[in-house]
């Protein structure tokens, strides 16, 4: 299973959770960035940015509903694409 795939089943099953739907139009955000920009360099500011959470809030929200780091997630998706 590729890291596409665990993500879109991360974010199906744990999507229904109380806390979590808030904050799923801001995570996709993040990962839509990061896979649009995998090439370059990212950092944690910039997907805070994105977010319009906090860095530590974003790297938090982003692991719980899609099941990895946003860092695991761009190291994976850059072995994948390798």
């Amino acid at each position: 299973m590729n890291c596409f795939n665990a993500a879109k089943e991360n974010s199906s099953s744990q999507a229904g959770r109380t806390a979590r739907p808030v904050y799923i139009d801001n995570v996709l955000r993040v990962k839509e960035y990061i896979d649009s920009n995998f090439t370059r360099d990212i950092n944690t500011t910039d997907l805070s940015k994105i977010s319009n959470l906090s860095p530590s809030f974003t790297r938090l929200q982003f692991t719980n509903i899609l099941g990895v780091s946003p860092h695991e997630y761009l190291v994976n998706l850059r072995l994948e694409t390798a």
